[in-house]
């Protein structure tokens, strides 16, 4: 199981020290000696596909023009290109 640590940033650049304390769903984070921050946490169950930005693919990208074998009636459609094209967030289980 993975661990995502909900609204904590990644450093930007540099050399990095922390240290983290984690109580139930709670992880407490001292950067470089820095105030203590509290993020809380959210499991990432495994194995598990590339996970995408859902609200990245535009709207318009949704309701392409798909019409419904022999009815004439417009229905929503995702492309397969789009969901490949969609930025992922988190990679695939085994991946780096």
């Amino acid at each position: 199981m993975s661990v995502l640590i909900k609204g904590m940033e990644m450093p930007k650049d540099g050399v990095y020290w922390c240290e983290i304390g984690v109580a139930g769903d709670i992880a407490t984070i001292t950067i470089h000696g820095e105030e203590r921050k509290s993020f809380p946490l959210v499991s990432v169950p495994e194995p598990h596909g590339r996970l995408i930005d859902a609200d990245a693919l535009n709207y318009t990208m949704l309701y392409k023009e798909n019409w419904m074998r022999g009815t004439g009636i417009e229905a929503p459609a995702v492309w397969r290109k789009d969901i490949d094209a969609a930025p992922t967030i988190i990679p695939a289980s085994g991946e780096g």
